[in-house]
């Protein structure tokens, strides 16, 4: 369609669509359940966004498909972890620079025995704290980063979760693949900090 942002072009992307016939019949059908992996997965991700609000904005994620195609994973990680090129490149090392979320974790993030029913505010303060050296690594102004981030919680809510590549598939860096309910458009995300 031609649609762009700041960030590029706007991309459209067609996961699996959940068919309404007409505005009555929407009044009286139910919406359909978000699978409880996706759930878990937005917890995680809207804890990125509590971690922005705290200051650090520097903070970025990195989603992708693992190799199996069954668990959707986010690495988190510092801005210098991005290429400085394009927002969805890692640079060499970048999966040491944080840790990775999985959806095979389930309702504990981060392996976190006890943060089965924690908010994503107390996810966040929990990052802080055991996390620090990478938290301390993402403290600092990113409005840009930020204001993206939020912009994709938004065009993703609520059940669908973006994901850069996938182990099983080649890079694109002109695309942002989603998993989940209705058709998303995403703008690419910012260029990092990182050193090609």
């Amino acid at each position: 369609m031609g649609w762009t942002s700041k960030w590029g072009p706007l991309i459209s992307i067609k996961p699996r669509a959940v068919q309404i016939a007409s505005t009555e019949d929407t009044k009286a059908m139910p919406t359909p359940p978000i699978p409880k992996h996706i759930v878990h997965a937005r917890r995680v991700m809207v804890m990125v966004s509590e971690l922005h609000i705290r200051g650090f904005q520097r903070l970025r994620a990195f989603p992708y498909m693992a190799a199996s195609g069954l668990y959707w994973r986010s690495l988190i990680v510092p801005a210098t972890a991005f290429s400085s090129t394009d927002g969805m490149t890692l640079v060499d090392g970048a999966d040491r620079m944080g840790p990775t979320y999985s959806t095979s974790h389930g309702a504990t993030p981060f392996q976190w025995s006890d943060a089965a029913r924690t908010t994503p505010s107390g996810l966040a303060c929990r990052f802080i704290e055991r996390f620090s050296s990478v938290a301390a690594a993402g403290m600092g102004p990113d409005w840009e980063y930020a204001g993206w981030y939020s912009w994709m919680l938004h065009l993703t809510y609520p059940g669908v979760l973006p994901s850069f590549q996938s182990d099983y598939s080649p890079l694109d860096n002109k695309k942002i693949e989603c998993e989940g309910f209705g058709e998303v458009f995403v703008p690419m995300p910012p260029a990092g900090e990182g050193s090609n």
